[in-house]
């Protein structure tokens, strides 16, 4: 009897210990500076970024554990990197419970670029499509130009290399006629914008 009292007890430590581990309540503040490694693994190099990804892993913010899914998938991918078989699971577990608010939008749109670029990548092109045109819908709510400029830039690529020319033609129009409707807000950024996606019409 007192061996299986021994034994139950060390199940429930072990359990306890390893959930303490893996769920951990960081600051609004830590999230965001471990997502920004993502956006400097060219600088600091794919493995310490894959290192700030495991934290948000770790955490018990859902949109940031699913952003950290999808940017170690998209990191993983681009390295030509084994993922473990259930990485995609977590990221359908996780992100229907991402709570549709205006804080989370831009998040939901970052999640979505990058499960459309490993789509892409892995040439699942019509997933991709449908990443692509959620984070459309995300940056259109988040009411985040720039951020909508590039999505449909992103949109009239995937329409072109799907062979749906008139489709790529009117996303690259659609654009620029965007992108000359919010010439003051896009101000020094706006030649740019014009000159990258003007590439896409011709």
């Amino acid at each position: 009897m007192l061996k299986q009292i021994l034994f139950l007890f060390l199940v429930f430590f072990t359990c306890f210990v390893s959930f303490s581990q893996t769920t951990k309540k960081y600051s609004e503040s830590d999230l965001k500076d471990f997502k920004k490694k993502f956006y400097l693994n060219r600088e600091i190099g794919v493995d310490s970024s894959l290192y700030y990804m495991n934290k948000l892993l770790q955490s018990n913010n859902v949109a940031y554990k699913t952003f950290g899914y999808a940017a170690t998938e998209y990191l993983k991918v681009r390295e030509k990197q084994p993922i473990n078989i259930p990485f995609k699971d977590s990221i359908n577990k996780y992100l229907p419970k991402i709570a549709k608010t205006n804080k989370n939008f831009p998040l939901l749109f970052d999640i979505h670029i990058l499960l459309g670029n490993s789509d892409k990548r892995k040439k699942l092109i019509k997933s991709a499509l449908q990443n692509y045109i959620a984070a459309e819908n995300y940056a259109f709510l988040a009411k985040d130009i720039e951020r909508t400029i590039k999505i449909k830039g992103n949109i009239a690529l995937i329409y072109q290399d799907m062979g749906e020319l008139d489709k790529a033609l009117n996303k690259a129009k659609e654009t620029l006629e965007l992108i000359e409707i919010n010439k003051e807000t896009l101000s020094n950024k706006y030649y740019s914008s014009k000159y990258k996606r003007m590439f896409n019409v011709a």
